[in-house]
């Protein structure tokens, strides 16, 4: 089960997430998969469960559904009603499965960019809120934002983060936060990024389901003028032992979408065919 870690913050969305496949009895089935989409630069999108729907790849199959959305809260929509439909078609036992959706809009009544994390999933019970061992024939919307006055909010999701992980992470951030000047000043993107690939690859070492490379995907809020110009980043944690893999998410743009492109470690080989 991948495992995805979301950073909300008022510049900026970090969201990792480890590549490993493996299958139900926890053989590696594929290390270097990708997981992730990014949708009109305004939404990082991955998932955790099950890696084919039906003959297609579960990635492919959510990018599919949302191409023609014209905005994120269509292809929240969209993708929900898509999930319901087919996901309870499935005939095989384990069809569990969240989507995690993490995105810049507009506050409520407003037009202020605010970070929003959404996760479409059947592995929670809608009542407690806890993990359930049997997925559920709908899916469930779950919604956290980034508090009024916070800096910043580590969202996990998929397999389990302990908690002496999850601490380290915060308490590497609030001390690069302090090391910078001001408990309110926000570290660069990359230095988040850092922490959570960190607690990616310390849970890899106890966790046969969480891989050793890393996606990471950075959205900037382009309201701000300091992110004037810029262009959202996609961060390659690569396990130096594999090969080739995949080094930037999907991406979907209005009326185009473009599979993220494969590059391998150390020198560039090129084939002729």
């Amino acid at each position: 089960m991948t495992l995805i870690l979301s950073c909300l913050t008022p510049k900026y969305i970090v969201q990792v997430s480890d590549r490993r496949l493996t299958w139900p009895d926890g053989r590696v089935f594929d290390e270097t998969a990708n997981k992730a989409i990014v949708f009109h630069g305004r939404a990082a999108i991955a998932y955790t469960g099950i890696a084919l729907i039906g003959s297609q790849r579960t990635d492919e199959w959510i990018a599919d559904q949302i191409l023609d959305c014209t905005g994120v809260q269509d292809a929240i929509d969209t993708l929900k009603a898509a999930l319901d439909e087919r996901i309870v078609q499935l005939s095989a036992p384990n069809r569990g499965l969240t989507v995690c959706l993490d995105l810049w809009g507009a506050q409520m009544h407003g037009t202020v960019d605010r970070p929003w994390s959404v996760a479409l999933t059947n592995q929670i019970d809608p009542q407690t809120r806890k993990p359930s061992a049997k997925p559920f024939p709908t899916f469930s919307q779950f919604t956290q934002t980034l508090p009024d006055g916070k800096t910043f909010a580590f969202l996990p999701l998929g397999e389990h983060l302990d908690s002496g992980i999850y601490k380290k992470m915060v308490r590497n951030l609030i001390r690069v936060m302090r090391d910078i000047g001001s408990p309110s000043a926000i570290p660069a993107p990359e230095t988040a990024a850092r922490f959570m690939r960190d607690a990616v690859l310390d849970t890899s070492k106890w966790s046969r389901l969480v891989g050793e490379n890393v996606m990471t995907t950075v959205l900037h809020n382009f309201q701000l003028p300091e992110h004037q110009g810029k262009s959202n980043s996609f961060i390659f944690h690569p396990d130096p032992k594999s090969e080739p893999i995949l080094y930037a998410p999907t991406v979907i743009n209005p009326g185009m979408s473009m599979k993220g492109l494969r590059m391998y470690p150390g020198p560039p080989r090129f084939k002729i065919k």
